[in-house]
């Protein structure tokens, strides 16, 4: 199978016509390959009005399975109001992760919402004491003028190890929570990153060496007239660095 490509591809579509038609979709394919990854089959299927419908899709691959089901409908004002209910993804890299509760999106123009978008892993990461998972949470009132929120109460260290290089690990854990709103050019809001423990291994030949940076803290604080950060990073055993940084706007 090439980078891009489908052994096979069938499907039947009944499409009532009108308004009001119910329609009923089923759509399915066998050793699909896109993006470097590849699945053994698709399952999709549809079925409703426009008033009133749902979808399910189902993809089964090694490197990746997905499982989704959602609803929708478009109201007679032409407001679309959506819902996820459903969202496995199974990751052979990053664990498998589940939809903790519906998310709700709304289109109604030129106001968009969506979320709270909530997932977790379904098992805590290798040497965790707990599982990773958090919220994003969108809200867009006019063209330019949105609001989002993000709350990831735990990011597990072990999730990194993909991007990191060979000689180089890290242990522990971090929760990010924000909000920022943008009003035209201006962009409000706060961010603050905790580590309650962590810590980092490099390996340089024979010779390891672990820095332990438990209980760093990142704050930023964006206003109309600046930007502000804070920076306190301990170093066990070693001593550590603050840095205050602020940015006219």
């Amino acid at each position: 199978v090439g980078e891009q490509g489908v052994a096979s591809l069938t499907g039947q579509a009944d499409v009532g016509l009108g308004a009001g038609g119910r329609f009923d979709i089923r759509l399915d394919g066998r050793d699909l390959a896109a993006g470097g990854l590849t699945w053994k089959t698709l399952e999709l299927r549809g079925d409703g009005a426009m008033p009133d419908h749902r979808l399910s899709l189902v993809l089964k691959g090694q490197a990746l399975s997905l499982d989704l089901k959602a609803s929708g409908a478009l109201k007679s004002d032409n407001a679309y109001q959506g819902s996820l209910g459903q969202l496995d993804l199974d990751s052979a890299q990053y664990g498998r992760w589940r939809l903790q509760k519906p998310a709700q999106v709304l289109v109604a123009q030129p106001k968009v919402t969506v979320g709270p978008l909530c997932l977790r892993e379904a098992k805590a990461s290798k040497g965790g004491t707990g599982s990773s998972g958090g919220c994003l949470g969108f809200a867009q009132a006019a063209p330019g003028k949105w609001e989002a929120d993000i709350d990831l109460d735990r990011l597990a260290f072990d999730l990194l190890a993909p991007f990191l290089p060979p000689n180089l690990s890290l242990a522990g854990s971090a929760s990010l929570k924000g909000r920022f709103a943008a009003d035209g050019p201006v962009l409000t809001g706060t961010a603050a990153l905790n580590i309650p423990k962590g810590s980092m291994t490099l390996t340089v030949g024979r010779q390891s060496q672990t820095f332990d940076f438990s209980n760093t803290r990142l704050g930023l604080e964006s206003g109309v007239k600046a930007l502000t950060a804070k920076f306190d990073l301990p170093l066990a055993g070693i001593g550590g660095a603050n840095l205050d940084l602020t940015l006219a706007g």
